[in-house]
């Protein structure tokens, strides 16, 4: 053990007794909280910055497929190939478990069901108790609640940005579909209601996604801007009010939680947010000390979640020196030992082996990569 690694030890040693307190305290008072509504600053505004991301030319038969089923309502999670997300699909179950009455009568039939697992057809509850929703997807067999929050992790949504930029023939019904997806999200995910304001860092990635993808669009969906402006900051609040720190042991779930507020400081300029921002970059860095061990690698022992909790940290990082906030420099020696490392693990044909624990794995999926295969991901 080496002194640099001594706050995680720290942090283990110090856990139980907070644990225990703060769990039992949980149990007698019902489970935390939800707040359903957040009361908007005066002085929250969009910043106005210069389009990002737009640099390098895309793959056009790649993006041609990519673009074809996202206008469509359609995404592959998690290896699910690619599902439809509207109301009127009927998933084909999992595991000779299949649920669900399609199209559910409270919405549309062509409108997106954000509230599904689209693999099992699980329905949850639109705009249902959290907590409750949450306890569903626990205890029904079959399913998995990331197949739910998968999508709605918007990773989509900044990648329907730069298919604008680059191919303008597919402009119009690009900006439908953001459109599309983001107004039926809001109607049947209110704040704090329903599975989808159950997890801060589905709510961070979510948020993430949201600023870096809509930026890119706010001039051609001015129209838009004040909702989307009132959605982000709800997501700031719930992850504000959430942080996972786990009574001082962070996971990459608090970094996530860090980096969407670093990244809220950039876009919605209020005396708030820039102040919450400012403490999540603080915060971030000492973080990052305690979760890299000295030699760059994550200390959760999983390939996924290193690159993971790198890529959060190189989030961060951009939007931190974007609003030209302190670097310090043993964070970039961090930032580049763990660039190093996943550079070591790394096969010749680029991909990581798969050890530990492992989720899609993203946080600004910009230009996925794949092979086409059988006019096919």
């Amino acid at each position: 053990m080496k002194l640099s690694e001594l706050p995680i030890y720290w942090d283990l040693l110090r856990l139980p007794l907070p644990v225990v307190v703060k769990r039992i305290r949980k149990r007698m008072t019902g489970g935390k909280g939800v707040k359903t509504s957040f009361q908007r600053p005066p002085d929250l505004k969009w910043a106005i910055h210069a389009p990002d991301f737009l640099e390098g030319k895309l793959n056009p038969k790649k993006w041609e497929h990519l673009l074809n089923h996202y206008t469509n309502d359609e995404l592959n999670l998690l290896g699910s190939d690619w599902v439809s997300l509207k109301n009127s699909f009927s998933p084909k179950g999992f595991l000779g478990k299949a649920y669900g009455n399609f199209p559910r009568p409270e919405i549309g039939v062509d409108t997106i069901d954000w509230n599904r697992d689209q693999r099992s057809g699980f329905q949850y509850s639109v705009n249902g108790n959290s907590n409750e929703e949450l306890n569903k997807a626990f205890t029904t067999e079959g399913v998995d609640v990331k197949f739910c929050w998968e999508f709605a992790r918007m990773h989509h949504l900044p990648q329907l940005a730069l298919g604008y930029h680059h191919f303008p023939d597919r402009g119009e019904e690009i900006l439908q579909t953001v459109k599309r997806h983001l107004k039926s999200f809001n109607e049947q995910c209110l704040p704090g209601k329903g599975i989808h304001w159950t997890s801060p860092m589905e709510v961070a990635v979510r948020l993430s996604n949201i600023l870096v993808g809509f930026d890119l669009l706010k001039n051609e969906l001015s129209d838009l801007k004040d909702e989307v402006m009132e959605m982000a900051y709800c997501h700031f609040k719930y992850v504000s009010s959430h942080l996972e720190h786990k009574d001082g042991f962070g996971t990459n779930h608090y970094l996530s939680n860090l980096m969407s507020l670093v990244v809220a400081g950039y876009f919605l300029n209020s005396a708030e947010v820039l102040a919450k921002s400012r403490w999540a970059w603080s915060e971030m860095e000492k973080e990052l000390q305690k979760q890299f061990f000295s030699d760059g690698f994550n200390f959760e022992y999983s390939t996924y979640y290193h690159r993971l909790s790198t890529e959060i940290a190189l989030v961060a990082l951009k939007y931190a020196k974007k609003q030209g906030l302190e670097i310090n420099q043993e964070t970039l020696k961090i930032v580049g030992q763990a660039l190093l490392s996943i550079e070591v693990l790394m096969k010749p044909n680029k991909e990581l082996p798969k050890f530990g624990d492992i989720d899609s794995g993203r946080i600004l999926d910009l230009n996925p990569e794949g092979e086409l295969l059988d006019n096919d991901f």
